[in-house]
């Protein structure tokens, strides 16, 4: 599913956001930064959009083979145990890091992704109008607006949140930190 936020600001911030890219071509976001910064998010320009990710990945989790299996193969333990040729007192043993971490890396939880958690980040804070439908946010009024998308198209897994426009990055940082957030945007 996708649905559309547009972050609600004042006219003299939209003024201020519009005026700096006619000047600079990108986003205003140094002056609407928090004074303190616990978690910073990324915005990748991918053509005409952005998409946000978290800066810090994290790590893969230490598992034991037979954790390993249940999460990422999901085979019969005894074909498991052949296929990777480990003994039953094995099965217990820490799992060999490098492949955890290609596991962990090529096939995440849509929600464990840097994008996913930007998304559950989000998704609950009252940024402004939203509607499934674009039409419905009155666009020409605004400097543009948040997509949260739960899967691209059918069969993705893909979860994330794409903004439309650079004044839009600008628009959400200045929301984040009214809202007491400690994020800060980065390009």
């Amino acid at each position: 599913m996708t649905y559309f936020v547009a972050p609600s600001i004042p006219s003299d911030i939209t003024k201020q956001i519009r005026a700096n890219y006619e000047v600079t071509g990108k986003p205003l976001l140094d002056p609407f930064y928090p004074e303190k910064v616990n978690l910073v998010l990324e915005a990748i320009e991918c053509g005409d959009i952005f998409i946000l990710e978290t800066v810090n990945k994290g790590s893969p989790p230490k598992m034991s083979w037979r954790a390993f299996n249940e999460k990422y193969v999901g085979e019969d333990p005894e074909f498991f145990m052949k296929d990777m040729g480990l003994l039953l007192e094995e099965l217990d043993s820490p799992a060999d890091p490098d492949i955890v971490f290609d596991h962990w890396l090529n096939n995440p939880s849509p929600s464990a992704t840097p994008s996913g958690k930007v998304y559950h980040l989000l998704e609950n804070l009252d940024l402004g109008p939203a509607s499934v439908v674009l039409d419905d946010l009155e666009l020409d009024h605004l400097l543009g607006h948040i997509i949260f998308v739960d899967g691209e198209h059918p069969g993705s897994n893909w979860r994330g949140v794409k903004i439309s426009s650079a004044n839009a990055v600008s628009a959400l940082q200045w929301k984040l930190t009214q809202l007491g957030k400690q994020i800060k945007i980065r390009l």
